[in-house]
């Protein structure tokens, strides 16, 4: 009897001990749900500018915008703009859309100036009050600046005293917005180089002789005008020229070609070419393999009743992926028979065989554009 009594004492004290557990998460829950956040009463502030962060996808699709909790906030106003031109900003998404976190996504544009407008609003749960002031930060995902060249610059003048230099990374030349700028003779590309002119108020450049020489590196031009009604050079001049001498570091494939990677690609974008007598693109009938040729948004107005060679000719390279889109090509004048847009004269993208990039295919792709 004894053992008995002795057994049930044990667990009466076994089952207030388990109460007694349940009662104290019980509790603990009930902590959690009462929780309140250690800023009440107060003036909120937006995130400061340097605080937020901008992310571009992988695959240049889309920004991520991030930035530092506000603690006691009763969550923010989101607005983005793209202000290429300052005085007409373009709304991107949702307007003062109210976000319950703290980031945002957003589609992206290259070569696009941003500016985001952040304001954390207030809560009032907590008599907190929202900030009396949003915040702006300016982004852009253009390339870096390498120099800016003045208004009425003969580019040949210039860059015959700034040769451009070796480099590892792109460099960019900026022209000025709605800057004029002229060009007799040639200049010599032997790095990959950007020439920019302004998105929205492009620089223009008459051309009276020369080319873009270019000894096999990427290549781009963009938001520029080229005016080629008094161009006095050869015919065998074009806006972009690959050299007579390829560049010496670059190691030839084993076929003989000397190779401009699909990463670093050739390409005409955004620009507008009145008057022009020759080619746009010429190899010199040299074995050059350009990885990536492209033509985008452009307008290429062609003064060619004389001229019997293609606009884009490859005489001993080849081409990986061409690439023409949303853009205009028209002649001015009634063009010679024999003219033609593209001519690629021999081989294929398979018997280039470079040392770091397969190139098994080749492709030519024309879209949203006009032939006249």
């Amino acid at each position: 009897m004894k053992m008995r009594s002795k057994f049930r004492t044990l667990l009466s004290l076994v089952c207030i001990a388990v109460a007694l557990s349940v009662t104290s998460c019980i509790d603990g829950f009930k902590d959690n749900l009462t929780w309140a956040p250690s800023v009440q009463n107060a003036q909120l502030e937006s995130p400061a500018a340097d605080q937020i962060t901008v992310t571009p996808s992988a695959d240049g699709s889309k920004l991520t915008f991030k930035w530092p909790v506000v603690y006691g906030a009763g969550g923010y106003q989101f607005s983005l703009y793209i202000v290429d031109n300052p005085d007409k900003p373009v709304l991107v998404g949702t307007e003062n859309e109210v976000v319950d976190g703290t980031s945002v996504e957003r589609p992206m544009q290259e070569d696009t100036r941003y500016k985001v407008v952040i304001k954390t609003l207030g809560n009032a749960k907590y008599n907190n009050t929202e900030a009396t002031a949003a915040t702006e930060k300016l982004y852009d995902n253009l390339l870096a600046v390498t120099a800016v060249i003045p208004s009425g610059t003969n580019l040949t003048d210039y860059f015959t005293t700034n040769p451009i230099p070796s480099s590892s990374t792109e460099l960019c030349y900026q022209l000025e917005a709605n800057g004029n700028y002229t060009m007799s003779g040639d200049v010599a590309i032997g790095s990959q180089v950007t020439i920019r002119g302004d998105k929205v108020n492009h620089a223009k450049i008459a051309m009276t002789n020369g080319s873009f020489v270019n000894n096999g590196v990427g290549f781009k031009m963009k938001f520029i005008d080229i005016d080629y009604s008094a161009f006095a050079g050869v015919n065998t001049s074009s806006i972009i020229l690959m050299s007579a001498t390829p560049n010496p570091a670059i190691t030839l494939t084993s076929t003989g070609y000397t190779v401009v990677p699909t990463t670093a690609p050739i390409a005409i974008q955004s620009c507008k070419i009145t008057g022009l007598k020759y080619y746009l693109f010429y190899d010199n009938s040299k074995k050059y393999g350009i990885g990536s040729f492209l033509i985008k948004d452009c307008i290429i107005g062609q003064n060619t009743n004389s001229f019997a060679n293609a606009t884009i000719r490859f005489g001993a390279g080849m081409v990986k992926d061409m690439t023409i889109t949303n853009s205009t090509f028209y002649n001015e004048v009634v063009a010679n028979s024999s003219n033609r847009i593209c001519q690629i004269s021999s081989g294929n993208a398979g018997s280039v065989k470079p040392l770091t990039e397969t190139w098994a295919n080749g492709s030519i792709t024309i879209t949203s554009s006009t032939f006249s």
